[in-house]
């Protein structure tokens, strides 16, 4: 994505954005971020699919948790676009839905290790696509950062 399709989101677009990067700041879920602030989750994946259906003041709120501020600009005047991560921008998993704001996503052009071990070993075939995008979680017992666990 170039920094003149990054200029071209719609506003529903960057509030998702600005929402996504305070979970992934603060490490926490949906659920988590409802909690916290008193909200139902629904009103989080709201804000974070489409935040025209959300009050105003809800927007701002929202926006700001994510230490952003909403602003009315012209047009024509060039200002600086926020630096959004490219997982937000393009990651995706096969069924095309953006991975949870609390996980790191780190591509993996070859394919995740859980992919090969669960459709090539155990299916010997493939169920789909190879996946490009993987998670980094954490290993409880040892913690270390597994790829794709």
């Amino acid at each position: 994505m170039t920094n003149q399709d990054v200029r071209n989101l719609t506003l529903t677009a960057q509030v998702a954005l600005a929402v996504r990067a305070a979970r992934r700041r603060d490490g926490h879920s949906q659920r988590d971020l409802a909690h916290l602030l008193g909200w139902s989750q629904s009103r989080v994946r709201r804000l974070e699919t489409d935040a025209s259906s959300v009050p105003l003041s809800v927007v701002a709120e929202a926006v700001a948790l994510g230490g952003f501020e909403l602003a009315v600009v012209d047009p024509f005047v060039t200002h600086e676009t926020p630096a959004w991560e490219q997982t937000d921008l393009v990651a995706r998993d096969r069924a095309g839905r953006r991975f949870p704001a609390h996980l790191e996503v780190v591509p993996c052009p070859g394919g995740p290790a859980w992919w090969w071990d669960q459709e090539y070993i155990r299916l010997r075939r493939p169920l789909g696509a190879t996946p490009t995008w993987t998670t980094v979680a954490r290993d409880p017992l040892r913690g270390l950062r597994l790829p794709g666990t």
